[in-house]
């Protein structure tokens, strides 16, 4: 081969490497842009039942490139997503190339038990009881919407959400459970109403757990929720409120708020519990009569009898 037509074989092949080289960086910041600009987010579904699940969002688009002009803020609606329990599913939101505007998306769920009543649903006409409130949508980034149902009383059952960044899912949390043994020598009705906060929320309130039957001589499990944030389950108080073995239909519908004194025993902080258990005692107590105590014992593990 002439060394003229070397030459221009070589000059070919740089201008070919160089033209994709340029291609792969412009392809390569394109997707991160892309990336920067998408507010989806993932679901999960811990509610027990299969859900169908749609998200609104209050947004505004571009309507024409690299302009403004005519983008209005609107409702917009997400697809219809079908989720079985314990499912995890992404929610896929419209593309928001302004950052200003991408910040300023707010979005709410839209909960159903079924597929019409999620097609025919619209954000102005959602009731209350389908919603969750999701705020700004581009905070939900790398963390994960929990979806769960909440029995509180008389109140029934109510939606309830938890969101909490993926990494943490991930990590093993100390636990709020503990151990109740019955030493009042006859059956009793018995729950645990829980100060707590979710872990994205600003709100602390009462959560109430099962309703447990326990015999006499017998121990009872109370199941508390996890608490991811150390300073929330360190502050995570527990009141125990306690019934007669006729008074089942109280215990089930019965609220912190119409909780009567004589049925309740404030036992403080439950991190304070950790491997220990509740013993409740009868106690006489004057023209009052026979009253419910309680102490806080170690647990000797091969005498808890369920």
């Amino acid at each position: 081969m002439k060394p003229r037509n070397i030459f221009s074989v070589l000059i070919s092949i740089t201008i070919i490497i160089i033209f994709l080289l340029t291609c792969g960086c412009v392809k390569k910041s394109q997707l991160s842009f892309e990336k920067k600009s998408e507010i989806d987010f993932c679901v999960k579904n811990s509610t027990g039942h299969t859900i169908y699940i749609t998200c609104f969002s209050y947004i505004k688009k571009q309507l024409l490139l690299d302009t403004q002009s005519f983008a209005q803020w609107r409702w917009d609606k997400s697809n219809i997503y079908e989720l079985k329990n314990n499912q995890t599913i992404q929610i896929d939101i419209d593309t928001i190339k302004d950052k200003q505007n991408r910040k300023n998306v707010y979005g709410a769920l839209g909960i159903f038990e079924n597929r019409k009543d999620a097609e025919d649903s619209t954000y102005a006409l959602l009731n209350n009881k389908h919603k969750i409130d999701l705020d700004q949508l581009y905070k939900l980034k790398n963390k994960m919407v929990i979806i769960q149902i909440e029995k509180y009383g008389f109140k029934g059952k109510s939606l309830d959400f938890d969101i909490i960044p993926k990494k943490l899912l991930k990590i093993k949390h100390p636990e709020l459970d503990f151990i109740v043994e019955n030493k009042t020598g006859k059956t009793i009705y018995l729950c645990c109403f829980i100060y707590q906060i979710k872990e994205e929320t600003s709100i602390w309130k009462y959560d109430k757990t099962p309703i447990k039957k326990l015999k006499p001589g017998k121990h009872a499990l109370i199941d508390a929720d996890t608490i991811i944030k150390d300073y929330n389950r360190k502050y995570a108080r527990g009141t125990l409120a306690i019934f007669e073995e006729n008074e089942q239909a109280l215990a089930e519908k019965i609220t912190f708020e119409l909780l009567n004194p004589s049925n309740k025993i404030d036992i403080g902080r439950l991190a304070a519990i950790k491997n220990k258990k509740i013993v409740l005692e009868i106690e006489q107590y004057g023209t009052k009569g026979d009253l419910i105590d309680f102490s806080i014992q170690p647990i000797q593990k091969d005498k808890i009898i369920f």
